[in-house]
């Protein structure tokens, strides 16, 4: 078998596979489920596997000077990080003391106006929000709870301000409808006609989700 994998098994009917961002396969098989049978299984999807692989490479090597910490993306754009000077913006470089307080330096010199961005869409649009605050994910880019407090993941001021759009869009329907039903798909369209190619490229910057405290 050419891949290594987590197996988690349970009780469950079916054999699935998933690919990480940073290419962890993990195999979910139901109980007393033979290796013979999840290798075989894995094997008629290797090449959903390898394109997932190699994507998710070109993906990296795109990204590498943002994973080894030299940039750091604002907006999409890769902008000069230093550790160990300062807390802020300068010479246009963005400087943190130490890396957990990234967070504090992307929401005060970029949250701004992120959230007066998202103050607008929100009104132009015709939604109630009860309030709006970033905090730090591991997996998500933001929630929405039934008393429509909106939280997003700092690091959504690390994306393409028209992904930031989308995940504005994606948690503004999330105070219509608390679920991923077709209605709430039909009211993301709504707003943003391109959502499934958003979301498809969204994918894309999940490593940052990872990367920083």
């Amino acid at each position: 078998m050419k891949y290594n994998y987590k197996l988690v098994r349970s009780e469950r009917r079916t054999i699935s596979v998933t690919v990480s961002a940073d290419n962890a396969l993990t195999v979910r098989a139901p109980r007393g489920t033979g290796i013979d049978k999840i290798e075989k299984f894995l094997e008629s999807k290797s090449g959903w596997i390898d394109k997932k692989i190699a994507n998710n490479n070109r993906i990296l090597e795109i990204n590498s000077s943002v994973k080894s910490f030299k940039n750091v993306l604002v907006s999409g754009e890769n902008v000069p990080f230093v550790i160990g000077s300062e807390n802020g913006v300068k010479d246009g470089c963005v400087c943190v003391k130490r890396m957990p307080q990234l967070q504090n330096v992307m929401c005060d010199c970029f949250g701004g106006e992120f959230i007066e961005r998202f103050n607008g869409i929100a009104r132009a649009n015709g939604f109630a929000v009860s309030s709006v605050k970033m905090r730090s994910y591991k997996a998500r880019w933001g929630c929405c709870d039934a008393a429509g407090n909106i939280v997003f993941n700092y690091k959504i001021l690390m994306l393409p301000q028209d992904l930031q759009d989308y995940v504005i869009i994606h948690e503004l329907c999330h105070t219509k409808f608390m679920n991923h039903s077709s209605q709430f798909w039909r009211e993301v369209k709504r707003f943003c006609p391109d959502y499934a190619n958003a979301k498809k490229r969204l994918k894309d910057y999940a490593f940052l989700t990872r990367l920083y405290p």
